[in-house]
């Protein structure tokens, strides 16, 4: 049994402390705080700001999303050499990975979302049905759809195989529900007058979580139906950035 091991049972026999502080516990201790947060290394390329990173699922990869107008992708086995430079018409906001790290996905102030292919980085989809900037592009947990939204005030659900979008009453996204016959069908869905900022999926696929930069508050859409569950109120000025939890239904903001 590790040192820390022996100390995390001690916290939990001693303290009575439960299993998710106990992993806490476990989380800090393992972590080699001399060298936390330290720079690590510097990736040169860019030519403006950056405006959103991403990690690979796999770990192999890492993509980021600059005002240059570009989206280059780093390979992490190869100390970090640019190995693709992608390119929109305008800065680009948002960048984020299929599950599966096969596709990537890029949202720009082109007003276009694009679907990239990793294993050649050829675009496979071009969906241009956005009114206004695209801020921000998130997958859903399963692959098969893909969240964007920003200045046009509401998320459009694309169908990532086919890069189109439908309106329609009759969906069923994420989970052992899914039914693959309802392809290409999703929904857009009405944010009011909320400027989008951030997207993000719940684990389960069935919600979506959304930042704006009007009402200051993060918004729970039910993902199947497109209906407002509850606004999470809190925050003094704009939301930027959504993240739910891997494990809980938490969300930071």
């Amino acid at each position: 049994m590790s040192r820390v091991d022996k100390v995390v049972g001690m916290a939990a026999f001693y303290c009575g402390f439960p299993p998710e502080i106990c992993k806490i516990i476990r989380d800090s201790l393992e972590i080699d705080w001399r060298t936390f947060g330290r720079k690590r290394r510097y990736l040169h390329g860019h030519t403006g700001a950056v405006y959103s990173t991403a990690w690979s699922f796999d770990g192999t990869k890492l993509a980021t999303a600059s005002e240059d107008r570009t989206v280059r992708v780093w390979d992490v086995t190869n100390r970090f050499k640019c190995i693709s430079v992608l390119e929109h018409n305008q800065s680009v906001n948002s960048v984020s990975w299929s599950p599966d790290s096969r596709f990537l996905a890029t949202g720009s102030n082109d007003k276009r979302v694009y679907l990239w292919r990793t294993s050649d980085f050829s675009i496979i989809h071009s969906m241009s049905d956005h009114a206004r900037v695209v801020r921000s592009v998130c997958w859903s947990p399963d692959g098969a759809f893909l969240a964007a939204g920003g200045k046009e005030e509401a998320i459009v659900l694309w169908d990532s195989k086919t890069g189109t979008h439908v309106r329609s009453e009759h969906i069923d996204l994420g989970g052992s529900g899914l039914d693959s016959s309802s392809f290409p069908v999703v929904r857009v869905i009405e944010a009011s007058s909320s400027s989008l900022w951030s997207i993000a999926w719940s684990l389960s696929g069935k919600e979506l979580a959304s930042g704006s930069w009007v009402d200051d508050a993060v918004k729970i859409w039910d993902a199947r139906t497109g209906r407002h569950v509850k606004s999470l109120r809190g925050h003094r000025s704009f939301v930027c950035s959504v993240a739910w939890a891997h494990k809980r239904d938490r969300i930071a903001s």
